[in-house]
């Protein structure tokens, strides 16, 4: 399994490595990025949800619902920038594209965003699980964990 995602992390890490069947991602932003995030996964055949990363303060709050199992997570794509209040470099804004739709930006796509982020797993979901960072009570940084093929049916599977 391969992990991407920004190197600075400080603050709280967290992890949902292995988590890849995702039902459903609540997100709470306002001007100065995202204030919080959570995630909903099936396991074992029963829902479960993550923790709530951050805290839910926003003035605004979205909830993505996928259409499980035929709709699943084909890339996360964001930016990180200047936290107006405390000039500290965060996760200003977040996007999320199934292979049926796509979810956002959520977040402040306007001012001083620095760097940009695109993970992209293809039409066959290689998704595997989120982890982060939550510094000062917002989503610091976000990453994603990818899994490579096992086998050739799931090559197969594409056709």
């Amino acid at each position: 399994m391969m992990k991407l995602g920004p190197r600075d992390m400080p603050g709280s890490i967290w992890d949902e490595r292995g988590k890849t069947k995702l039902v459903q991602i609540l997100v709470s932003y306002k001007y100065s990025g995202i204030s919080s995030i959570q995630f909903a996964y099936v396991v074992h055949g029963a829902v479960r949800h993550s923790e709530i990363y951050g805290n839910p303060d926003g003035a605004e709050f979205d909830t993505v619902t996928l259409d499980y199992p035929s709709e699943f997570l084909v890339s996360v794509s964001g930016n990180y920038g200047t936290n107006v209040w405390n000039s500290k470099n965060q996760l200003m804004w977040i996007a999320f594209t199934t292979n049926k739709c796509k979810y956002g930006p959520f977040g402040q796509k306007n001012g001083a965003n620095k760097d940009s982020f695109s993970y992209r797993f293809g039409l066959r979901s290689c998704f595997a699980g989120f982890h982060g960072s939550v510094f000062e009570s917002c989503v610091y940084a976000i990453g994603v964990y990818v899994k490579p093929i096992d086998s050739l049916y799931e090559l197969k599977d594409e056709e």
